[in-house]
């Protein structure tokens, strides 16, 4: 790999997989080089050792041992996300909780990695909580609803040198997909309050719209017909009543 295709005059990158690393050999080794266009030390690949324990678990485990590194490590990390297919609860929820325990990762450069054969309705599951921006099929930054970024790292990335311009504009915090306002979504509070999981699976009930109250219409009394002879006997069975 030539040394122009990193970014220069930077020190090489702590990585975090808070979720794990890729099932496959061959998902690995590709976000391994395009983790190294972004600046990673491949020596230093920091993966949670906690396959058989549940996910919340595991993250609270990752997250105590993370909390242990140098302030300034932490700010220059990277932190790699694969858990596409719970989106966004696989995406948000992991960040959110890093970021309060862990407050450095804040200035972190977060990547999601892709794979759209695995996932197909991965970029339709994104939109609905963000916005992604950058060409279709082509390397591309994804901006959630509290205006955070994230590099996607695709499994059929065309360009390495795009990926590793993204990735520098994030850390700049400066370019297009970030001075852009973001469109507001009915399924996203204006308040922004905690997120739960509950929020991300769409579990919370919304709430109905009133209805205007119609007050009942008064009972009016019915006409009574009066009565101008005896019917006591106006069966077809009973003998008509004969005149004296």
């Amino acid at each position: 790999m030539h040394t122009s295709s990193i970014i220069d005059g930077e020190k090489k990158r702590i990585v975090l997989f808070p979720q794990g690393n890729l099932a496959t050999e061959q998902d690995r080794d590709k976000a391994a080089q395009m983790l190294l266009f972004c600046g990673a030390d491949p020596m230093r690949f920091i993966d949670h050792a906690y396959p058989n324990l549940p996910e919340e678990e595991a993250l609270k485990r990752y997250i105590r041992y993370v909390s242990r590194l140098e302030q300034a490590t932490l700010e220059r990390a990277i932190v790699l996300l694969i858990k596409t297919e719970s989106v966004p609860y696989g995406i948000l929820k992991p960040r959110q909780e890093l970021c309060e325990q862990v407050p450095p990762l804040k200035k972190a450069l977060w990547c999601v990695y892709i794979d759209a054969q695995r996932d197909p309705f991965v970029f339709h599951n994104l939109v609905t909580v963000g916005k992604i921006y950058g060409a279709q099929n082509h390397e591309q930054v994804f901006v959630d609803y509290r205006n955070n970024n994230y590099l996607l790292l695709r499994n059929d990335c065309a360009s390495l040198d795009v990926l590793r311009d993204n990735a520098q504009q994030i850390r700049r915090n400066t370019g297009s997909f970030v001075d852009r306002e973001m469109p507001t979504s009915p399924r996203v509070p204006d308040s922004e309050p905690p997120l739960s999981r509950d929020d991300f699976l769409g579990r919370n009930p919304r709430p109905t719209p009133a209805r205007s109250y119609r007050a009942p219409k008064p009972d009016r009394p019915r006409p009574v017909k009066p009565v101008t002879e005896d019917t006591r006997y106006t069966h077809s069975w009973f003998p008509k009543k004969r005149n004296a």
